[in-house]
């Protein structure tokens, strides 16, 4: 029966021998159930006491100490001290010296797979640490990557922000320079007006206009000081007085054959007002009954689309008007860019005069038709010869008389002049 196991350990490289109870998981059933190249855990006890177990690998088997002591002696090699090299021993045989065995690398199941984990673990550490350094290069790449964008676009939103000024300020500076050249040319024609209107005042030359004027009312008569630029020229608002008689037949080309009074042209010229120009000159070239019920184009009103469109006036004889202001505007110097726009307010003053027109006729209406009775004047008895002091068939309550200081305040002051009595 095989009680006893001689063993090698593999930390010291030390023989001895065990009890088979003191391996671990090993029952032998003969001489030679064992594996010579296998580690077994091997009880190891200590002088003090202690004992653990420790790798080591079995030699033999046996049935006794005994039998393992006389087997391991006749097989064990003699062991030899190691003596230093001295060149003083040369005499010395060198055989006799053993040289060092290389120490073997423990070697079994166990220590494969421990020696398998260790490298499995190791790569494991290589390939996160690896991947850590990756990922911190990619990172500062990436973080420098969206900066040198983020930059790129700020410089390219500030470069098309320069651009749009720049081109703004270039824009400015020509309006600029326009309106510096406009400046100076109407300085320039505000100075020759004042050398021609100075010059007429010294040599006390009247224009055209000055022959037939109508002389105007004492509030506007008076002179009026006008700044133009830096100098200040006297200006009448009103025509000079006659000084020519009158040609109440006399006639004038305005234009394309188109003739008016003479006078009255000269009058509409001495307007200083674009309004009162335009407005005046249709009267001259149409009498008011003309103007009743027309139309500068003859379009439908848009507010009343139910009433008819009314006549339009001549065409070529608005023509004719246009040229007459177009005319004048060159005369008071306005520059020809902005002559169309000036042109514009004609048809304005046009239809403001016509729809005056039509005001008055309907105020004249009224007026026609007014009751006295209204304003709380007592009832009159029809006109007859019973009734003394008053004419047949006059409307009027004064009784053929103009009517009484006290009874003015019945009736308004407008109503006192429409009575024909």
């Amino acid at each position: 029966m095989i009680t006893h196991a001689k063993v090698r350990y593999e930390d010291d490289r030390k023989l001895a021998i065990v009890d088979v109870g003191d391996i671990e998981n090993f029952k032998p059933e003969h001489a030679k159930d064992f594996k010579s190249k296998f580690f077994y855990s091997v009880k190891w006890t200590d002088p003090d006491g202690t004992s653990d177990y420790y790798r080591a690998r079995i030699l033999a088997l046996g049935e006794s100490e005994d039998d393992l002591e006389g087997e391991g002696g006749s097989r064990q090699r003699p062991r030899f001290e190691k003596m230093a090299y001295s060149p003083d021993g040369g005499s010395e045989d060198e055989d006799d010296v053993q040289p060092e065995r290389p120490v073997k690398k423990p070697s079994g199941p166990k220590q494969e797979l421990l020696d398998m984990l260790k490298r499995k673990k190791d790569d494991i550490c290589r390939k996160e640490e690896t991947a850590t350094k990756k990922q911190k290069k990619r990172e500062t790449y990436d973080d420098r990557g969206s900066l040198v964008s983020e930059l790129k676009n700020k410089l390219q939103r500030l470069e098309q922000l320069m651009d749009r000024k720049s081109k703004k300020i270039e824009q400015l500076q020509n309006k600029n320079n326009t309106l510096e050249k406009e400046a100076m040319e109407l300085r320039r024609l505000n100075v020759r007006l004042q050398e021609k209107i100075l010059t007429a005042l010294d040599e006390g030359k009247g224009n055209s206009r000055a022959a037939c004027s109508i002389k105007s009312k004492p509030e506007h008569s008076r002179m009026e000081l006008i700044d133009i630029d830096m100098d200040v020229i006297p200006r009448e608002t009103t025509p000079p007085p006659d000084d020519c008689p009158r040609k109440e037949n006399a006639t004038v080309d305005i234009g394309s054959g188109l003739r008016i009074n003479s006078c009255a042209w000269s009058h509409i010229q001495g307007h200083q007002k674009d309004s009162l120009f335009v407005k005046d000159l249709l009267l001259g070239i149409w009498p008011k009954e003309q103007l009743k019920n027309r139309s500068l184009q003859g379009k439908r009103c848009p507010r009343f689309p139910d009433r008819p469109a009314k006549t339009p006036l001549t065409p070529w004889k608005v023509e004719v008007m246009r040229d007459c202001y177009r005319r004048r505007l060159q005369r008071q110097g306005i520059p020809e860019n902005l002559v169309p726009a000036a042109l514009k307010q004609l048809n304005h003053f046009v239809v403001e005069k016509l729809a005056d027109l039509e005001r008055m006729a309907k105020r004249l209406i009224k007026l026609t038709h007014f009751d006295p009775l209204a304003y709380g004047r007592e009832a009159f008895p029809p006109g007859d010869s019973a009734t003394p002091g008053r004419r047949r068939g006059c409307a009027c309550p004064c009784g053929g008389e103009p009517a009484a200081a006290a009874d003015r305040w019945r009736f308004p002051s407008w109503t006192l002049d429409v009575w024909t009595c």
